[in-house]
């Protein structure tokens, strides 16, 4: 696997952060609608024009419940990064990753964190993503 192609997975942390906070405020609204039909009891015949709410309630909760299953796949990305990244040996190199990966931080920022000058932080950088393996992720389900 290429630096590249690590860099991609490794990134792939915020981009599932970002997505379970959409998923999040996406579950809160179905959960608001599902709350909100509330079927009409009456002991009056029903004629072929009504329709039952149970149905629709139905359909918010197998949204939901899709919604979350998603949240936790993508839960699973963010905790296999965490462990990629843990498993670099150098306390610095991991810091500088996780800087990087977990907290996003531009370049300028992971320099000034560390007290080190650019240069010094993409070399470790380079060493951090050559020290990853990702064929020694650990079965996260």
């Amino acid at each position: 696997m290429t630096n590249d192609d690590k860099k991609k997975k490794l990134k792939a942390y915020i981009h599932a952060g970002e997505k379970i906070s959409d998923l999040i405020e996406e579950i809160e609204v179905l959960k608001a609608k599902a709350l909100k039909v509330t079927p009409t009891l009456s002991d009056m015949p029903k004629g072929s024009g009504t329709s039952d709410k149970s149905g629709v309630i139905d359909i918010y909760l197998d949204m939901i419940h899709e919604l979350e299953c998603e949240a936790r796949t993508l839960s699973d990305t963010k905790r296999e990064v965490e462990y990629l990244i843990s498993t670099i040996d150098d306390w610095t190199v991991e810091r500088i990753m996780r800087l990087r990966y977990i907290d996003n931080l531009r370049w300028e920022d992971i320099c000034c964190r560390v007290n080190y000058s650019w240069r010094q932080v993409h070399y470790l950088h380079a060493d951090g993503l050559n020290q990853i393996e990702f064929d020694e992720c650990i079965e996260l389900h």
